[in-house]
């Protein structure tokens, strides 16, 4: 990303220098750590259902020296299009803990950006909180563009007007972004296969299959849980005991059959 012989873009080298800052400044308490959930694929099924066994931390390093393997697992599945949760609500954050939400930080730095019209991420009919790195609104790249054309970042909680601290914030790279004929076609083939389209390829990790992939501060330690089966956090807590949000499948998740059972400040309500 830096010298005389440079190959990263620099449309691209901007979005992943943004990514970098946030990942080592953004908690008070040091650089994040990345939470995996471990997936195995159910021989025979179709669409596919996963069984997860838990989640493998990934730190991103001490503040003075980035964790080069956790550095490449990021960046391999975002550019397979999974779905990322950067938890910043005060009410999932460990005790004395502070998080800059994700979506403000990337709005705030200047870089080129285009709102999002609509996506089904959190919502029952249409999340308007969304916004789109570059502005790319037809179905071709625009000339010496980067690699990176629909990355996206919006609110697990669809309000716009949410303050800072009430709402956690998601990114994914899509396939291309929305109002264009690529990302109809893309939304078509995850509606047949659960599984997310990026730009690069796909991937299994869906908040709607109950495998998020977490950006978290330290001390933040995810556990699967009945009824969610995932870690639950703001926007994707249940709606009662054993009821999840009506957005998450729950047929294509498999987890632990001594998963302890959701903890009651995990409900809505």
């Amino acid at each position: 990303m830096s010298g005389n012989n440079a190959a990263c873009p620099p449309q691209d080298a901007a979005l992943i220098g943004l990514l970098a800052r946030y990942m080592s400044g953004a908690a008070s308490n040091g650089p994040l750590t990345m939470w995996v959930p471990q997936i195995t694929w159910q021989a025979g099924t179709n669409p596919s259902v996963f069984a997860i066994s838990g989640y493998r931390a990934f730190p991103f390093g001490d503040g003075a020296k980035w964790n080069a393997a956790s550095v490449t697992a990021f960046t391999s599945l975002l550019a397979a299009g999974a779905h990322f949760v950067a938890v910043s609500a005060k009410d999932d954050l460990p005790a004395g803990v502070a998080m800059s939400a994700f979506d403000q930080f990337f709005t705030s730095a200047g870089l080129p950006t285009r709102h999002d019209m609509g996506n089904s991420h959190y919502a029952s009919v249409t999340n308007i909180t969304g916004t789109y790195y570059l502005d790319v609104s037809g179905s071709f790249a625009p000339e010496n563009c980067g690699l990176i054309l629909a990355f996206l970042a919006g609110r697990t909680v669809n309000d716009p007007y949410a303050s800072a601290g009430s709402y956690n914030t998601f990114i994914q790279l899509e396939g291309w972004q929305a109002g264009s004929q690529r990302h109809n076609i893309d939304y078509d083939t995850y509606k047949q296969t659960l599984w997310n389209i990026s730009t690069f390829g796909a991937c299994p990790y869906s908040e709607k299959r109950a495998t998020t992939i977490f950006l978290a501060p330290s001390g933040w330690t995810p556990q699967l849980y009945q009824t969610t089966c995932m870690m639950p956090y703001v926007g994707a807590y249940a709606v009662s005991q054993g009821t999840p949000q009506a957005w998450l499948n729950t047929a294509v998740v498999r987890i632990p059959a001594d998963a302890p059972v959701l903890p009651s400040r995990y409900i809505t309500g």
